[in-house]
C-alpha cells in the first residue's frame, strides 16, 4: 500500500508540474503579445500581484521598467516582498484596488483539503459558488474575512503622481470593471489592459465578461486576445496604439 500510494503521488507531483509550467507558459506568451505595444522603459500597474512571480518574470523582460505591485492580503503580501526585495524598482503595497478609498472585507480562499494552498481567490466580493465549477467548490472555501485598506485607482494614481499606466494588469478576483469605472482619470492614461474575466460571475457584483468586454471597447479599446473560456484572462489596447 505504501508503495502504490508513493506512486499516485509522484504522478500528482508530475502533473502539478505540468500545469505549473503550462500557466507560466501562458503567461510567457500573453508577455510577449504586449511587448510589441510597450516601451523600454513601460510603467506597470499589477494589481492583484499574489506572490510576486509575475512582477518578477516582468521585471526581467523588461529592465528598465517601474513596476507597482498591490497585494492587500497580509501573509501574501509578505511573500511578494521577499521575493522582489532585490528588484529596486519594483514597488509593493499591501492595498486593494476598489470602487473608492476606505477599508473593506477581504474574503479569504483557503483550501478545504490538507496540505495544499489556495490563497490566490481571496476577493472584496464574497462568492457566488452557483457558478463556480463542481471541482473547483470542492477545493477552495471562504471561511474568513479581514479588513484591509482600500483605495481607488484614481487616488492613488494622483497621490503618487502617475500620468501614465502604459500596462496595467488586474487580477482583481471580480473587481476588475468596478474598478476601472470608478477611476476615468487613471483609466484615460492606460495604454494595455490584461484583465481576469469570467463568462458568469464567480462573485458577487461581478459583471459578465460579455458586458464587459463592450464597454472596454465602448471606451476605446480593442481586444487582441480574447477569452474563449468559462474564465481566464483577456488583453485589451488602446485603439490608437493597434492602428498607429
Amino acid at each position: 500500500m505504501g508503495i502504490f500510494m508513493g506512486k499516485i503521488m509522484a504522478q500528482c507531483f508530475v502533473l502539478l508540474l505540468l500545469l505549473s509550467n503550462l500557466y507560466a507558459d501562458k503567461h510567457d506568451d500573453e508577455l510577449n503579445l504586449v511587448k510589441k505595444y510597450l516601451k523600454k522603459d513601460p510603467i506597470i500597474l499589477e494589481a492583484g500581484a499574489h506572490d510576486g512571480t509575475d512582477s518578477v518574470k516582468m521585471i526581467k523582460k523588461w529592465p528598465k521598467a517601474t513596476i507597482h505591485a498591490f497585494e492587500p492580503r497580509p501573509d501574501v503580501y509578505r511573500i511578494l516582498c521577499k521575493r522582489t526585495k532585490k528588484y529596486k524598482k519594483v514597488h509593493t503595497y499591501q492595498l486593494a484596488l476598489g470602487e473608492r478609498s476606505c477599508r473593506q472585507t477581504l474574503y479569504l480562499s483557503s483550501s478545504t483539503q490538507p496540505n495544499q494552498i489556495c490563497d490566490a481567490q481571496s476577493s472584496l466580493f464574497p462568492p457566488d459558488k452557483t457558478n463556480w465549477p463542481k471541482e473547483l467548490d470542492e477545493k477552495i472555501q471562504f471561511d474568513q474575512g479581514i479588513q484591509v485598506k482600500v483605495r481607488s485607482l484614481d487616488d492613488w494614481a494622483r497621490n503618487n503622481r502617475i500620468s501614465q499606466i502604459d500596462f496595467l494588469w488586474l487580477d482583481l478576483q471580480g473587481n476588475e470593471f468596478q474598478v476601472l469605472n470608478a477611476s476615468p482619470y487613471a483609466m484615460s492614461r492606460v495604454s494595455v489592459i490584461k484583465t481576469e474575466v469570467s463568462e458568469k460571475p464567480l462573485y458577487k457584483g461581478t459583471l459578465p465578461y460579455a458586458q464587459y468586454k463592450k464597454w472596454l471597447q465602448e471606451k476605446g479599446f480593442v481586444c487582441i486576445q480574447d477569452c474563449n473560456e468559462f474564465h481566464g484572462d483577456a488583453i485589451f489596447v488602446r485603439k490608437t496604439l493597434v492602428h498607429h
